[in-house]
């Protein structure tokens, strides 16, 4: 209740069309709408609408942005809508998005292209390893396959990445954090209530 609570609060002050969002979170809305923010920025939502609440938690819980809040370079692996790419570029940050799906890529330009920024590359591809681009923060979540980039990738490729922040599912978070600390990183692992799934993050010792 007190989750639900929160969230009704933010939208209003996040959003001036607050009540699609609330109407999209119960399946009550299941058309295409403009998400309008109260500082600006506008983002199409498509049909169906389940990505909404990703829009909220990186606009209103700020899940990503929690231990790097103004990076200068981000890598967003599953960039989805552009929500976070948008969110970082709006803060001055050069960010490489790539995201697999060709829709939902189309989507993410158009939403970048009503808000007038300039500092977004997108890449419409499959993201096998971790890209070799020195950033400040790198975003990954790409429905489970986080697991199988950070795996995958060489150890060499995260000496440039100074932050890490990705959404996990199931119990892999120990063999991720496992792999981070090895590597010279604080790993901090946030579980949600059902302690299968939540955000880890990690953050380059000095």
């Amino acid at each position: 209740m007190k989750r639900k609570l929160k969230v009704f609060v933010k939208s209003i002050l996040l959003f001036k069309n607050w009540w699609m969002l609330i109407l999209a979170r119960f399946n009550l809305r299941k058309k295409e709408f403009i998400l309008r923010f109260r500082n600006g920025l506008s983002m199409v939502v498509p049909a169906p609408v389940n990505c909404v609440m990703g829009i909220y938690e990186v606009f209103g819980d700020k899940v990503y942005s929690k231990y790097c809040e103004n990076p200068k370079i981000v890598v967003d692996i599953g960039g989805g809508l552009g929500d976070f790419s948008i969110y970082c570029a709006k803060r001055g940050a050069k960010v490489y998005m790539f995201e697999m799906n060709p829709n939902r890529s189309e989507i993410a330009e158009k939403n970048i292209s009503i808000n007038g920024i300039r500092n977004v590359s997108i890449f419409t591809q499959k993201v096998e390893k971790v890209p070799p681009i020195d950033c400040d923060l790198l975003k990954l979540d790409c429905e489970g396959d986080e697991y199988r980039i950070i795996l995958d990738s060489p150890d060499e490729v995260f000496n440039g990445i100074k932050n890490i922040a990705m959404e996990y599912h199931g119990r892999g978070a120990d063999i991720i954090r496992d792999r981070l600390l090895k590597l010279g990183y604080e790993v901090f692992v946030e579980p949600f209530k059902s302690k299968t799934s939540g955000y880890l993050y990690a953050t380059k010792k000095q």
